[in-house]
Formats: C-alpha cells, sequence, structure tokens
C-alpha cells in the first residue's frame, strides 16, 4: 500500500509497539502503520487490547522492527553494509513474512542478493540453518539461502573443477552439524544436488545474484512482478569483509 500523502497528513493519533525481550518501544503514526500493514490495521483496528493504540511483541527484535519503520516511512530497504545488517536482513524477512507482508519479503530478498554479490559469507550453513529453523516448508528464503548454501560450498572447495558435484569431504564435514539439526534442510539440500546432477546443469551452482527475474519472490495468483524477467537485482558493491568463521554467526544470534 502507498504512503497515505505527506507526512504533515498522517494526523496526530499515535501507536506505540514494544518489541523484544527488553520491551523497546517505538511510537508511529497510526493512519500509516495501518494503511501499509494489514497485521498491524486489525491489531489496531480490532475489539481487542491492541484497539487501544498499545502492543506487544517481545518474540521480535528491536533491530528487526527498527528495519520495519524505516520501511513505513521512507518505503525503501536500506544497502547492507556490514555483517550484522546482513544477518539483520534475515529476521527482517521472517518479520515479514509473520505479519504477511508479501511485496515487503520481495524487497527484502532483493535486498540480500544485492548483497550476495560482494560477499557470500562463511557462515552461509550457519545462517542457512537458522532460515530454516524459522520459516515454513515454502518460504522463497528458503530457496535463497540453499542456492546461496550449494554456491558457496563449490566456490570454498579446493577443487572447483566438480562442479555441481557432491562437495568435498572437508565441506560436508563443515556442513554435517547444520543438516543434523534440520531436517528439512538435509532432505532439501541433497535434492538439490541430486537434480543438478540429473539435469547436468550449472543453475544450482550460479551465484544468485545473477539469476534474473522474479527469483526467490512470492506472488499471488495474476500478480506481476516489478522485476523483469531479464532484470537483475540491485547491486551493492562495498560490503565489510565478512567473519572467516562460520561460528560467528553466533554472536549476531546473541546480540537480539
Amino acid at each position: 500500500m502507498a504512503i497515505p500523502g505527506a507526512l504533515e497528513n498522517l494526523g496526530q493519533e499515535f501507536v506505540e509497539v514494544h518489541v523484544g525481550k527488553k520491551l523497546k518501544m517505538f511510537v508511529g503514526h497510526k493512519k500509516l502503520i495501518c494503511a501499509k500493514s494489514e497485521y498491524f490495521k486489525k491489531a489496531f483496528t480490532s475489539g481487542f487490547i491492541e484497539s487501544e493504540g498499545v502492543m506487544f511483541m517481545p518474540e521480535d527484535t528491536s533491530g528487526t522492527f527498527a528495519l520495519f519503520v524505516e520501511w513505513l516511512y521512507r518505503d525503501t530497504i536500506r544497502d547492507c553494509d556490514s555483517p550484522q545488517a546482513f544477518f539483520n536482513l534475515h529476521n527482517f524477512y521472517i518479520f515479514a513474512e509473520k505479519i504477511c507482508e508479501q511485496h515487503l519479503t520481495n524487497l527484502i530478498s532483493d535486498a540480500i542478493r544485492g548483497a550476495l554479490y560482494t560477499h557470500i559469507p562463511a557462515f552461509a550453513p550457519a545462517l542457512t540453518a537458522y532460515v530454516y529453523s524459522r520459516t515454513a516448508e515454502k518460504s522463497p528464503l528458503r530457496q535463497l539461502c540453499l542456492r546461496s548454501l550449494v554456491y558457496s560450498l563449490w566456490a570454498r572447495d579446493d577443487d572447483r573443477t566438480l562442479r555441481n558435484r557432491m562437495p568435498s569431504r572437508k565441506g560436508l564435514e563443515s556442513l554435517f552439524p547444520f543438516l543434523a539439526k534440520e531436517k528439512d534442510l538435509f532432505v532439501d539440500y541433497f535434492e538439490a544436488t541430486k537434480y543438478s546432477q540429473s539435469l547436468e546443469v550449472r543453475d544450482l551452482a550460479e551465484h544468485p545474484s545473477d539469476i534474473t527475474g522474479c527469483a526467490f519472490h512470492s506472488h499471488a495468483t495474476g500478480e506481476d512482478c516489478y522485476l523483469q524477467d531479464e532484470e537483475t537485482v540491485h547491486i551493492v558493491y562495498w560490503v565489510l569483509p565478512f567473519d572467516t568463521e562460520t561460528e560467528t554467526i553466533e554472536k549476531y544470534m546473541e546480540s537480539e
């Protein structure tokens, strides 16, 4: 939904959203948040306690909600400029999926792919498992992370001549702890590898940012995508170097 006019036309009615374990308070225009989000419109105009203008979301993070507020007022997703920001985009997608903001999930997906152009992080296996543990089976974010994972294992392999083959022993050893935790990831990863081999194609080891058109989006039946068939996502060229150790994702998880 479009922003209803300039900020001065948003009225003087505000709502509070308390987010995270520490219940950090965010204050925003009720007219704006209800216009851009059906989820919050139902919450703040229903007969429940939220209709009084106060809502609590302790299961989400303040960093994620700050990105949502920025999107509300600026109608944009900021470029990723650090490993923490990259990790936050994934949480932002999970949040947008939770509140059923389909268009927003598509924008976030494109932002993630744009950041991947410069760096696929060494913590791709851990991040993929993290996403799988927090999303539903058909989530496009799962497919994006899976593609990133397949590519990253090939890109970091000492022998890249076996493209779309099984990764080396070293690659499998790095992946095993995460496959053991997430059954869906275990199945999806080996199905993706099997599919790639059976067709003798390269697509499952292509860089996710190079895939054109409406990849990793979710649209209603008959809805046109804002990306053209041969259009690529906006690329972010200046991203800070990612950590080299896979386990570093834990510090981002702990900082939520």
